[in-house]
């Protein structure tokens, strides 16, 4: 479907992030509800980007390649090159070019001749942090007239190769559809934080490292409407159930898509979604894939009643017709409209959630002792989140018999010998007392010796005299 003849319009009220243009600045009205006539055609053609705050960058907030310009009055440079206003150093810049945005609130959305200077080059923008720099995507106050189609998206980077958006805030508005930037071929979205609802953004790759994306209170935080290839790496999702709708018109039955959710956490204080919300009804002949990696986590969200899973469901059975294949860490999970297996073990992970939560409901029946002495039960388990049942037999081994070796190896204690070893049962003054014993019987030898020896004398002496006397 040609965007430009885009027939499907969605009237849909909008929120109050509302950016106003004034002047040549670019300002936030506070978050309260404003609504819209929907008779009312917005004139944003005046709209012009500058910036409001024209005080010096700060050197360790820019990027390395830039530094700070001598000129006190800008807020924008290209290297050392300061410049006016936005619109000027876009003019000015070439295919690779890094921009360095100050402090404050830019937009290009309806900047005279922008498209010119932006079409087939590369470029990226760094701000000074999200709480500083602020980039508004789009109109300030979208079109009534034109809600539900691509008009009221952002046509400043029409033709461009790779735009990258690093450390900023970037807004749009929070329950208009169809916003965004037109037609960029590859968008990088780093460290930054994204604020409302978005549906276009590279035609070719979009990736988001390290981002926070805060979505309505009721909607979600971004469509997968015109990438085929989207990545979310490390990212984290604030919002009331809605995150990430996996979902297109624009390409229906024209290619594959993939949707990449690497180490992401998903956030809520309300259940309503799955963190990704799958609709592959109308992709034809092509599928969606879909790749978990990582540690993913979620909190708040309640298990898909099909899919058992946190991460990814339907909003209905229509929209599960068979063309979408996930993968958790390389492993295939989920395909042909069901699940591959209800136990699954990843590198990272567990599929489903129900096995990873041991949410079981168990029933056993009785032991049934089999011919070879071992015993037999059925149990039956089903999946709290899902239903899934499973049933199956547990095996208990049959007791291990004595055989007539064991037996006589056997001494019973009433049979134990007799003798044992002496030292393994002594205590120290037992030991001393053997000690003592010992030197008791070599005194006794020593005593004995000697008075053999003093008989010996003895005997020697009495023979002597007897022969005297007999002289």
């Amino acid at each position: 479907m040609n965007h430009k003849q885009m027939l499907k319009v969605f009237a849909v009220p909008v929120s109050a992030a509302f950016i106003m243009g004034i002047g040549h600045q670019v300002v936030l009205a506070d978050e309260t509800e404003q609504p819209i006539d929907a008779t009312e055609t917005v004139d944003t053609t005046t709209e012009q980007s500058t910036t409001m705050d024209q005080s010096p960058i700060q050197q360790q907030d820019v990027n390395a390649s830039a530094t700070v310009a001598p000129q006190q009055t800008s807020n924008v440079w290209i290297g050392q090159q300061g410049y006016a206003s936005l619109e000027e150093a876009v003019k000015n810049s070439n295919d690779g070019d890094t921009i360095t945005l100050g402090e404050g609130r830019f937009t290009l959305y309806n900047s005279p001749n922008i498209q010119s200077y932006t079409k087939g080059k590369s470029l990226t923008f760094i701000g000074q942090g999200i709480d500083k720099t602020y980039w508004g995507i789009g109109a300030t106050v979208p079109d009534p007239s034109k809600f539900g189609t691509e008009y009221n998206g952002d046509y400043s980077f029409d033709g461009a190769k790779t735009v990258t958006f690093k450390d900023m805030t970037l807004q749009s508005k929070a329950k208009i559809d169809y916003l965004g930037f037109i037609r960029i071929d590859d968008t990088i979205v780093e460290d930054c934080k994204i604020n409302g609802k978005t549906f276009y953004w590279g035609y070719k790759t979009a990736t988001f490292k390290n981002t926070t994306f805060d979505d309505t209170d009721t909607d979600y935080a971004i469509w997968t409407y015109s990438s085929p290839i989207m990545t979310f790496d490390g990212c984290t999702f604030h919002g009331a159930g809605k995150y990430i709708n996996v979902y297109t018109d624009y390409s229906t039955g024209k290619e594959n898509r993939t949707v990449n959710i690497n180490n992401c956490t998903f956030i809520t204080q309300k259940h309503n979604k799955s963190a990704l919300n799958i609709n592959d009804s109308n992709m034809g002949n092509y599928k969606y894939y879909v790749n978990f990696t990582g540690h993913n986590v979620t909190e708040g969200i309640q298990p898909h009643t099909l899919t058992c899973s946190r991460l990814f469901g339907f909003s209905n059975n229509k929209n599960n017709s068979g063309r979408l294949v996930v993968k958790m860490d390389g492993v295939p999970i989920w395909q042909d409209a069901k699940m591959v297996s209800h136990s699954i073990d990843t590198a990272n992970d567990k599929y489903t959630d129900g096995y990873k939560d041991d949410a079981f409901d168990y029933t056993y029946g009785e032991w049934v002792k089999q011919e070879d002495g071992s015993f037999k039960r059925h149990v039956k388990r089903v999946c709290q989140y899902c239903g899934y049942a499973e049933e199956y037999d547990e095996i208990k081994a049959a007791p291990v018999k004595p055989t007539e070796d064991s037996k006589s190896q056997e001494t019973p204690a009433s049979k134990a010998p007799t003798t044992v070893n002496t030292m393994s049962k002594v205590t120290p003054n037992k030991v001393n007392a053997v000690k003592a014993t010992t030197n008791d019987v070599d005194t006794s030898v020593q005593t004995n010796i000697g008075l053999s020896i003093l008989g010996v004398f003895a005997g020697i002496a009495g023979i002597l005299g007897y022969r005297k006397k007999n002289k």
